[in-house]
């Protein structure tokens, strides 16, 4: 008999301390930095306060950059780039080839150069030490969802310096030629470029600031700054050690992420896509203080009074089964593989999951359930209150509700966050796996509810796509939603689909060596095509 993958909380460091403090800090200076480059490599620097270094003023070399980056006011103010992995990476090449390949052993972007330590995060922070003192680099545009510099500034500030626009159109050429004969307009190009990203983080810093009444002592990233929300916010997460290892372990055993799944393939016609409104927040609402009751193993049924649970289960689908409602973990040659088959195996699932289905389709081998016959939940009135709040500041129109949704839609991930084999600040699997077990089985019961199972299209972590119009269409917390509706869906692969003339898939991949990012599909004459931006530079990790 096939049994899933199982998981082991061996390989993690988990007796270390997790730690919850505020990190509360006043308002301070705002800057930002900017780099300008030929084939990847920098031949200038600047920042927004019209400072800059370049091959003809201080020349560029690692001494001259740091030099430029460890100034006093970098060391007391919030410091930004936009597109900090590009600005980092062309940055740190100038560092000697020896030194970059101490990461082939640490596996770490973390260097030493004479007395600098250096320490980068793709995507998140930069940091440049040296004894007690730090000057650290964050990257503004993780919290534009990665739009592109002028894109973010048009939608969140408004209308581009005419002249800035000029000069945008004639970036390609950069040449070591044109700089020598442009000099100053490059230099004035690449300090507005450090100006607008001020402009967006002292924007950002001030939506935050507003909406969670209070400034954070770092910026590094959306996750970092949900966990300073909820402890700001005196919300009660148990700790790592609160809950037997046990338990820990059979609930990991029952993460599975969320349904990501494609029953129906190529032409669909009329298709409806629902969605379940802030399906993990929702979930995460719905987690009862699981230190207050008492958690009991080795039941091999599931117990009328319990309220939370986790099972070992021996599954029996028929082979025709058209909707099994259990995901199993396989082992593939590259990474392992998530699926939901027909058949006999043996596999782990949640509480909530077993609800939606048939008791003669599974037999309870093992369980953890919990017990509280007066359960508080502590997670709910932040949800709902920010939700709420959220809801109402998108009617209007206020950018407010920006940082709130991002925030609500961070927390997840801290719950299960895993940083060098060490467990993160809020990693606990027992609240992980129940989100995502939560959502897997709302999405189940929706299909259920409305008798679409031979409807469905497909599966994606908080959405389903069916066939068959339901009159459903809530804005409540945990509601499904009618996203959208079309004539000439087609679904390719999951992920990979058509509704009303327009092709959704966006990812990174690779162009023989290149690195790519899809920005588009265009169907003409039968055909479809792929639009691609290939990338300036590789990451750093890789270049290495």
């Amino acid at each position: 008999m096939k049994i899933t993958k199982v998981k082991s909380l061996k390989r993690l460091a988990t007796k270390i301390p997790q730690n919850r403090d505020k990190a509360r800090s006043d308002l301070r200076d705002v800057h930002a930095i900017d780099t300008e480059t030929w084939k990847c490599d920098i031949f200038l620097i600047a920042d927004s306060d019209g400072d800059y270094l370049d091959k003809f003023k201080g020349g560029i070399t690692i001494d001259s950059v740091i030099k430029f980056l460890t100034r006093p006011k970098f060391e007391t103010s919030w410091n930004f780039c936009y597109n900090l992995t590009y600005d980092a990476s062309v940055i740190l090449k100038l560092l000697d080839k020896e030194i970059l390949s101490t990461y082939k052993q640490k596996r770490a972007l973390r260097f030493k150069y004479q007395q600098y330590s250096f320490y980068f995060i793709p995507k998140k922070t930069l940091r440049i030490s040296k004894g007690k003192h730090s000057w650290v680099f964050y990257d503004i545009a993780q919290f534009y969802d990665f739009k592109s510099l002028q894109i973010s500034y048009k939608n969140n500030i408004g209308e581009l310096p005419q002249n800035y626009e000029s000069m945008k159109s004639k970036r390609k050429e950069f040449s070591p030629n044109y700089f020598r004969d442009n000099r100053k307009d490059v230099r004035n190009y690449c300090i507005d470029d450090c100006k607008l990203t001020k402009e967006l983080s002292e924007h950002w810093i001030k939506l935050f600031g507003k909406a969670f009444e209070f400034y954070p002592a770092r910026w590094i990233s959306s996750g970092y700054l949900a966990e300073k929300v909820l402890i700001n916010h005196d919300v009660e997460i148990p700790f790592f050690r609160d809950l037997p290892i046990g338990l820990q372990e059979f609930a990991f055993n029952s993460y599975f992420g969320g349904r990501f799944e494609m029953i129906k393939r190529g032409f669909i016609g009329n298709a409806w896509l629902y969605d379940i409104n802030s399906a993990y927040p929702y979930a995460l609402s719905k987690i009862p203080d699981i230190t207050k009751g008492s958690w009991r193993s080795g039941i091999r049924s599931i117990h009328k009074k319990a309220i939370m649970g986790f099972f070992k289960i021996h599954v029996k689908y028929p082979d025709d089964e058209y909707l099994p409602s259990f995901a199993f973990r396989r082992i593939t040659q590259n990474n392992d593989l998530v699926c939901f088959p027909s058949g006999e195996f043996v596999t782990f699932a949640t509480l909530e999951e077993l609800k939606n289905v048939e008791s003669k389709n599974y037999n309870i081998l093992d369980s953890w359930q919990y017990f509280d016959d007066s359960p508080t939940y502590p997670f709910r009135e932040f949800i709902e209150k920010f939700y709420n709040k959220r809801k109402k500041l998108k009617e209007d129109g206020n950018p407010l509700q920006l940082p709130i949704k991002i925030i609500l839609n961070a927390i997840y991930g801290k719950m299960g966050q895993k940083v060098n084999q060490r467990i993160g600040n809020l990693f606990n699997p027992v609240i992980f796996a129940y989100i995502t077990g939560f959502a897997r089985a709302q999405l189940l019961s929706f299909v259920k509810e409305n008798n679409l199972e031979k409807d469905v299209v497909a599966f994606a972590t908080d959405s389903v796509c069916v066939t068959r119009k339901v009159d459903i269409d809530s804005n409540q917390l945990g509601g499904f939603s009618l996203e959208k509706n079309a004539n000439d869906v087609y679904y390719l692969q999951n992920g990979f689909y058509r509704f009303n003339g327009s092709w959704k898939l966006r990812g990174l991949g690779k162009l023989g060596s290149k690195e790519i990012e899809q920005m588009d599909t265009i169907e003409r004459d039968g055909r479809l095509y792929y639009k691609y931006l290939v990338l300036r530079t590789k990451k750093l990790a890789s270049a290495i």
